[in-house]
C-alpha cells in the first residue's frame, strides 16, 4: 500500500507540472476507511505528506462522504435552524417580522446543500415544523390554536403567510446541476460524470453504479 500511495504522490505532481497550480500539502486532507489499522494510516499520511481526517469531515460545507442513514447525516440542518430560531424567541418580534426573518434566513440555510444532495424529506419536514412553531408560539405557548402547516406555508393567494416548503425546490436545485452538465459538456465535473456514469455518452442509459457519489443517486432518484 506503501508504493500506491508513492505512486499517488507522483501523479499529483506531475498533475502540478501539467496545470501549473501547486498542491498545498498543508491544507490537503486524506481519509481512510475504518477497515486501515490507525499504525497504517499514520505510515501512508506521512508518505502523502497530509492530515488524516475522520469521514464525517466537511469540505465547503458539505460533508465528503455519506453514509446510510440519511437523517442522521442531515440532522445538522435541523440544528442549525432550532439554534438560529431559539434566538429570535427572546425578541418581542412582530408576525411580520417573523415571516421575513424566515424567509431570508432560515430557508436559504438547505438550499447549497439541496444543489448536491436529495436532502431527506422528514428533515425537510421537520425544519417546516420548527419555522411553523416558531410562528405560532411565544415564550412556549401557542398564540393561535386555529394555526396549522398549512395556513404557515402555504400561497398568499391561498390565504397563507407566503412561506415556501422546504422541499420545493429540492428538485429544481438537483436538475441545475445536471443542466449544467448537458449546457457546458466540456466542463470538469461533466467530463467526470460522463466518464465515470456513462461513457457511452448517452443521458438516458445513465444508472447508479457499485460506489457511486449520493450526488448523482439523488440526481438519478428525480
Amino acid at each position: 500500500m506503501g508504493k500506491t500511495m508513492q505512486c499517488v504522490q507522483r501523479v499529483l505532481e506531475k498533475l502540478e507540472k501539467v496545470l501549473g497550480l501547486q498542491i498545498i500539502l498543508e491544507k490537503s486532507l486524506v481519509v481512510f476507511s475504518h477497515n486501515i489499522p490507525c499504525a497504517c494510516k499514520v505510515e501512508l499520511s506521512n508518505i502523502l505528506g497530509v492530515r488524516v481526517v475522520d469521514r464525517q469531515k466537511k469540505y465547503l460545507g458539505l460533508l465528503t462522504v455519506v453514509g446510510r442513514s440519511k437523517n442522521a447525516i442531515f440532522q445538522h440542518l435541523t440544528n442549525k435552524v432550532w439554534i438560529k430560531l431559539q434566538s429570535w424567541k427572546c425578541k418581542n418580534l412582530s408576525q411580520a417580522g417573523k415571516v421575513v426573518l424566515l424567509k431570508s434566513v432560515v430557508q436559504p440555510i438547505p438550499v447549497f446543500l439541496m444543489s448536491c444532495f436529495q436532502v431527506p424529506l422528514l428533515v425537510c419536514r421537520e425544519i417546516e415544523g420548527l419555522m411553523v412553531d416558531f410562528l405560532w408560539h411565544n415564550k412556549g405557548l401557542r398564540k393561535n390554536s386555529l394555526a396549522s402547516l398549512g395556513k404557515g406555508l402555504s400561497s398568499k393567494q391561498m390565504g397563507g403567510l407566503g412561506l415556501r416548503k422546504i422541499s420545493d425546490p429540492k428538485q429544481a436545485m438537483l436538475l441545475k446541476q445536471f443542466w449544467r452538465m448537458i449546457i457546458n459538456p466540456n466542463s470538469l465535473i461533466s467530463h467526470i460524470w460522463t466518464q465515470k456514469y456513462f461513457p457511452t455518452f448517452k443521458l438516458h442509459k445513465a444508472r447508479a453504479v457499485v460506489g457511486c457519489s449520493f450526488t448523482w443517486r439523488s440526481i438519478l432518484a428525480l
